[in-house]
């Protein structure tokens, strides 16, 4: 079973191509323990995006453990009756919940990220400059998914300094949250043919704005182009079978 984790996530997001799909298929057909596995996936990535997508915090987590209260209340109830589904559901509220908690990383290689998820931007820790307090608020506004706020002010940063391609980077993660992907292209492209250290972070941001902006053609030049040393390289791939 452990050589279909990954195949399992790639089947339920259509990731795999149209020979892996066809091979799964087929041991779907053939592996019970298989067909079971898939279906209780299929439950939980509804549940897991939920959380990708959320904004962080405690309260955000409470409410995303609330609000999927009855499945551990259905896997206790089925636990009486159907004792090996119910070891299947233990497992799968343990993935659930370490999801939750953690979802910077992937649990066996099970849940593959959103493919247009986010970084997390780190606030600066040194104080008493007007500038360093303005982009805090920038960072704070991104974090919060506020991007016109961010946009505003990491472009008001650049502008007094466009040699600062933080800033430039930021922008263009900025125009990319709130769905204007021509201008997160127009910001982001530079850099990712640049030789800055966002090169490749940009290069994968920049093919995720071209995917959505449905030119593949672009979307697929610059997800080849992450390296396989980028922590984007795993995502970047499964885009390029998304896009192909």
């Amino acid at each position: 079973m452990e050589k279909y984790f990954d195949q399992i996530q790639d089947y339920i997001e259509n990731l795999l191509s149209p020979a892996e799909r066809e091979a799964f298929e087929q041991a779907l057909q053939q592996d019970a323990g298989l067909r079971e596995e898939t279906a209780l996936q299929q439950q939980l990535h509804p549940i897991i995006c939920q959380r990708v997508q959320a904004a962080p915090g405690e309260a955000q987590l409470r409410q995303t453990l609330a609000n999927n209260r009855d499945l551990f209340h259905t896997a206790s109830t089925e636990a009486k009756t159907e004792p090996r589904v119910f070891q299947l559901k233990r497992w799968a509220i343990g993935v659930a919940v370490a999801a939750c908690l953690l979802i910077v990383f992937n649990f066996f290689g099970l849940f593959a990220p959103n493919l247009t998820q986010l970084p997390t931007l780190s606030t600066e820790t040194v104080r008493g400059t007007e500038q360093v307090s303005t982009l805090n608020q920038g960072i704070e506004a991104f974090n919060q998914a506020q991007y016109t706020t961010s946009a505003g002010i990491f472009s008001a940063l650049w502008t007094q300094d466009t040699t600062q391609v933080r800033m430039q980077y930021y922008l263009g993660l900025s125009y990319l949250g709130g769905q204007d992907y021509t201008q997160a292209i127009q910001t982001l492209q530079p850099l990712a043919e640049g030789t800055s250290i966002y090169v490749d972070d940009a290069a994968y941001f920049t093919a995720v704005a071209a995917w959505k902006n449905n030119n593949t053609a672009k979307g697929l030049r610059f997800a080849r182009q992450v390296s396989e040393a980028s922590d984007y390289y795993d995502r970047a791939q499964k885009l390029i079978k998304k896009m192909e």
